[in-house]
Order: C-alpha cells, then structure tokens, then sequence
C-alpha cells in the first residue's frame, strides 16, 4: 500500500474507535504499532458489527434516496433549461447567421456530464485560434461568454441592435383639383407642293462585233503555246430606260386632339356673406334664492332649545356627534352626543354663556375660558331660523351709563353633523343664521380663535394650523372697492369640522348685515364679514321607502337684505362636494339701491354697491344636473 493509503486508512481507524493524542501519533511513528486497552468479547464484536451493517444500510437507502430526488430535479432542471434556451433563441438571437447557443454543463471527466466544449465547438476555437488565440485562451472566452468568443480587447458605449424595422409609408401625390386645363386645336401649315422629278436617260452606245482571227502556234524553247480557242462574241443590245411611276397625291387629314379623360375641372364659387348665427341661449337652472331675516340680538349659548333663530350661539364647538332634523313641522329634532365646547366668545368680557336641555327649569351659566365635555342632548326645539347662529355683538350697552363694551363675533364649529331637512318651504332651510349686527377687532378674535381650538386636556386640536391659516388668509382679503385693510374688524363663522345635508332646500349658511357697528376705532366703518369652511361639507339625496329627495340645496348664500355695504367673504380652503339636483356652492342674492322688506313689515334701502369676494382654495365636486359653482 501507499503511504498516502495508510495515512488515510489509520485516520478512518481511529475516529471510529476514539480520540488520539499527539503522545500516541509519535508512538506509532516509531513503533509502528499500536495497543488498545480491553478486550472485546465476541458477542460484543458481533453486535457492534450488526450495528454498522444495520447503518450501512440505512445510509444506503439515504443515498438511493437522494441520488433519486437528485434525477428528478436534475430532469426538471434540464425541462427548464431548454425551455428558456428556446426562449432565448426566440427573443435574444439576432437575424444574421451565428453558432450562438447557451448551454450548461458539469466539469466532469467521464461519463454523460462530461466536459464536451471543446468538442462542440471545435469550429469555434480553431476560428479563435486563427484570429491569434490560443485555444486555451479560446476554450475560456467560449465558456465565459455562452458559446461566444467576444473580443475583450475593444471597449464600446455603443449598443448594436441586431434588427432595425423602419415602416414604409408610401406617399401618396397630392392631386391640384385647382389646374385650369385649356386645349386649343394647334394650327397646321400649308402642305408643300411634291414636284415630278425628272430624270435624263443616257444616250445608247452601239459596240459593233469585234473577230478575233487565228493565232500561230510558237515555240518558246521545248514550252509550246497553242493558241486560244475561238471567242465567243460579245454582243451587246441597246438599254432599255425604265419606266417611272409617280406617287398619287394624297389628302392628309389632321383632326383636334383629344382631351385626356378622368379629370373634371374644379368649379370655384365665389364666396357669399355669411347669415347671422341664431345664439339660442342656455337654459339656466332655477333656484330657491328665497331667505328669510328676522330681528335678532346678540348672545353666547352652549345650547338652548328656546333660543331664538339658533339653538347655539357664538362658542367654540371642540367635538361632539349631532344628528338633526328639520321635518314638516319646522322644528328642530336632534340626537346630540359627546358635546365639547369652550366659552371663549362672550358678549362682553366676563360674559357667561348659556345652557339650557329641554325640562331644565334653570339655566346653566359656564364662565369665560371654561368647558363643558360629553353632553348628550335628546329633545325638539322651537321653530327657529337656523340650528347655528352668529350675530356678533362689539356693542354691549351698559343700560345706566351708556357705555359699550366690547364683545366678539366669532363662532367655530368643529363637531360632525348630519343634517336632514324634508321641510316643503319656499325658503332655503338654513344649518347656521347669519345676520351681522357688528365685527370685533381682528387681532383679539384671532387670540379668542387660538384659545378656541384647545381642547381640555390642554392638547391643540389635530387641525389649529389649517383653523389658523385660513383666518389670517381672509383678513389679508381686501379688493380696492371693498374699502376694507387687513387692520379692518371682522364677523366670521368657521366650519372646521363635517356637515351632511341631505334632502331638499337645504343651505348650510345665509349671511347679511342689519348694522355695521365697530368698538375700535369707533363708530360706524367697513366691516368684513367671513364665512368659511377648512373642513368637509356634502350635500346628498335623502331616501324615505321609495321617495328619493335631492333638490334645491346650496353652500353659502347672501339674502338681498343690507344696510350697509359691508365686504363679505365666502372662503373655502377644505373640501365641499354636491350630489343634489338644481344645487349651489356660492349664491349671491344682493339687491343693490332698492327698498326690501324686512321683518315686521318694515323696509331698508340697500346700499349702491356691496362687495363680496368668492375664493376657492381647496377641492369643490359638483356632480348634479342643473347645478352651479357659482
């Protein structure tokens, strides 16, 4: 045996039998020998034998096993191989004639994995060998590059593409139908006269006989010469002069051309006035633009059921759900839960604001600054105006020493509402009234506005920023003729939260003014009043069995009562889709320099102008017929 034989022989031996050390190593190298401790009896040496033989064969059932599950996928292998190799000769080959082909192998000497690049593409090396490869060097580039020798040496950015189609896109002449085509008969000369040519016939020369007598033989040294037979004579007639035919005249005729066929001269008409066009006009959709004012006076009410034209009133609504209806009696149904509010918009500073449920005999009274949390409150109300109610008051009284004082003229509401009205009414069936008796200084409302938009827990609600911004973006709103500043007072409603409507004639808010009173500066000036939406505002048909009512709804409206020529703006910077028939984001109703009634039978003159400004800067969706924007 080899030494290599043994060494891997007395390896095998001793990791069967145990564990060695280097002292037992270099014993054996010097003896050459080596004595294991105990003696196994027979009986163990047989069951350690039938424990190998047991393991032998188990491990050969593994290998026939797994030499098993290795075909399998060795035949799945190859089934996916050609299917991608077919794939690729369809996809990746290009048109010319090649050898190129791809290919997997196993680097194995012998047997039916064997290495056969060589053999294969023998075409291929001996091509390398002759562009001063070796073929080595040939093999390896074959191998590398899929059955290809590509050259390594040139470096390229350009992409060859094997196959360039460009369509043929015949071009078809363009026929002039505009081309006058005049045909003149062409003018023919006179047919020149053909002469009779003479012709001068040569005199006849008369040759008479000529006789040729005999010849003597002569002798030229031995050569003998016999004379010439007799000649033949020549007799030469007379010539005959042929006989000239002349031509017979002819008759050309030359007739006009004829025009060519397939073609018809373009006729061109001159042109005439045109008729005047019938404009029809459109046919615009009519609306409910009847609104209702009434006297109201300023107040502060968390929620009251006997309010007049509102059930609540300049606060700050923080959360709540409310679901309200306005049926045929006119009054207000409502389900309200989770009511959060804030009093931080009294009438005068240390004014209270109201709160009174349906049976309360007494009446709630919640100080400046302070909350109300989770109410609930389930009842039917008086018939007012509108659910919500803004009036604004910077006027306060005092009624001993005649002093105003001053109060606010905001409102925020940032609660979810739905909204049913199934009212038959010519009037529009307000959510908030509006009716602007004064505006308060700007950079107070806007500090009340911040305080507003806390909640309880001292945490600023999820939307202040958007609150915010959009009252600041109103207040910079001023149109030349508005005569308002950014310094102006302001009356503003905010709706920051959610408000459904569905059914008919319904209106989320109708705003006009019956005074323009300021604190500072004092007395009478331009006010702006604003109405604004930063949140979400949908107005949706409302199905009761098989009657489905979805007309006559509206956004913002102005009523044509007005005294004086207050700035009002409609702002949205949220979001306000309509789904109702014969339905209005933006309406306004203004008469200007007339005399309208009012409530109680008395009248008020409007004013010669009055300035209103629309401005959109979030997302409107109007989806039903005989709609409008604005």
């Amino acid at each position: 045996m080899k030494i290599q034989e043994i060494e891997k022989s007395l390896k095998r031996f001793l990791k069967k039998k145990g564990s060695f050390s280097a002292a037992l190593l270099v014993m054996f190298l010097i003896s050459g020998t080596i004595s294991l401790g105990g003696v196994e009896s027979v009986t163990e040496i047989n069951g350690i034998k039938g424990n190998i033989l047991v393991k032998i064969k188990q491990e050969r059932e593994k290998i026939k096993a797994k030499i098993k599950e290795n075909k399998s996928k060795i035949s799945e292998e190859t089934a996916m191989f050609d299917t991608l190799v077919k794939e690729w000769d369809f996809y990746g080959k290009p048109l010319g004639q090649n050898t190129q082909v791809f290919f997997t192998y196993n680097k194995i000497n012998s047997g039916s994995l064997k290495d056969r690049t060589g053999e294969a593409f023998k075409k291929t090396i001996d091509a390398g060998i002759a562009s001063g490869l070796s073929g080595g060097a040939s093999l390896d580039k074959i191998i590398q590059n899929s059955g290809m020798i590509v050259d390594g040496t040139t470096f390229s950015e350009k992409i060859e593409i094997p196959v360039n189609i460009v369509p043929l896109v015949p071009e078809i002449p363009v026929v002039n139908k505009d081309i006058n085509v005049n045909i003149n008969t062409p003018q023919i000369g006179d047919i020149p006269a053909l002469g009779i040519p003479v012709f001068n016939i040569p005199d006849v020369i008369v040759v008479n006989k000529v006789v040729v007598g005999a010849v003597n033989v002569q002798n030229f040294g031995g050569a003998t010469i016999n004379p010439p037979t007799t000649v033949i004579p020549i007799e030469i007639v007379g010539l005959t002069p042929p006989e000239i035919v002349l031509p017979d005249e002819k008759t050309i005729n030359i007739g006009a051309p004829t025009a060519p066929s397939g073609f018809e001269p373009t006729q061109i008409e001159p042109p005439k006035v045109p008729s005047i066009p019938v404009i029809v006009s459109p046919l615009l959709p009519n609306f409910i633009t009847n609104l209702k004012s009434d006297g109201n006076s300023d107040s502060s009410m968390a929620f009251r059921y006997s309010g007049k034209n509102g059930l609540i009133e300049m606060v700050s609504i923080i959360d709540g759900e409310f679901k309200i209806q306005r049926p045929g009696d006119g009054k207000w149904h409502y389900q309200i839960t989770d009511y959060t509010g804030k009093n931080v918009f009294p009438t005068i500073p240390t004014g209270d604001t109201l709160l009174q449920k349906e049976g309360d005999l007494e009446i709630t009274r919640i100080k400046v600054n302070e909350y109300w949390e989770n109410l609930e409150i389930n009842g039917i109300s008086n018939e007012t105006l509108g659910f919500q109610k803004l009036v604004g008051g910077n006027h306060s009284k005092n009624g001993i020493t005649g002093v105003y004082s001053p109060g606010s003229s905001t409102m925020l509401s940032n609660a979810n509402f739905l909204y049913t009205t199934t009212k038959e009414s010519a009037l529009l069936n307000e959510f908030v009234h509006l009716d602007m008796h004064g505006a308060a200084v700007k950079d107070k409302e806007r500090d009340k506005l911040l305080q507003g938009t806390i909640k309880p827990d001292g945490t600023p609600l999820g939307n202040q920023t958007e609150i915010l911004a959009a009252f600041d973006d109103g207040v910079q709103i001023n149109p030349e003729n508005a005569k308002t500043t950014e310094n102006s007072s302001v009356y503003t409603w905010i709706n920051s939260g959610k408000i459904v409507i569905e059914g008919n004639n319904g209106l989320v808010a109708n705003h006009y003014e019956h005074e323009n009173f300021t604190f500072e500066p004092a007395g009478f000036t331009s006010n702006k009043a604003m109405t604004m939406n930063t949140g979400n505002i949908f107005l949706v048909p409302h199905k009761e069995g098989n009657l489905t009512k979805n007309l006559n709804n509206g956004v913002f409206a102005m009523s044509p009562d007005s005294v004086y020529s207050v700035h009002h703006v409609m702002y949205n910077s949220g979001t306000i889709e309509s789904y109702t028939l014969n339905s209005f984001v933006f309406l306004s109703n203004t008469v200007l320099g007339k005399s309208v009634p009012i409530s109680n039978g008395q009248f008020v003159f409007t004013p010669e102008y009055r300035p209103l400004s629309i401005v959109n800067r979030g997302e409107i969706k109007i989806m039903g017929e005989n709609s409008t924007g604005v």
